[in-house]
């Protein structure tokens, strides 16, 4: 059996906890159109709960620097951080 394993980078942000729903997508809109970003969205875009759905991740191109992009969204003032997520995997 054969596995294909497709590794993409990715970012996770967090939009401080002022910042409305509305604005979260405009900005979301923004970062999208960033030539790094492949598709940058909340990590659970259908929930009610306001803490939740100001956690998002991006998903960046093949040869985007995750450095810089952390920079460029902490540079955001409504966005409170961003971090490069811990590495998992199912197999060892």
């Amino acid at each position: 059996m054969q596995f294909l394993v497709i590794l993409m980078a990715v970012v996770t942000f967090m939009f401080r906890s002022d910042v409305s729903p509305e604005q979260q997508e405009a900005i979301l809109i923004q970062v999208n159109q960033w030539g790094s970003i492949q598709n940058a969205t909340h990590l659970k875009p259908d929930t009610k709960h306001p803490e939740l759905l100001r956690m998002c991740y991006a998903y960046l191109v093949d040869n985007a620097d995750q450095v810089n992009i952390i920079k460029r969204l902490t540079d955001i003032p409504e966005i409170e951080s961003a971090n490069i997520p811990a590495k998992r995997s199912l197999i060892n």
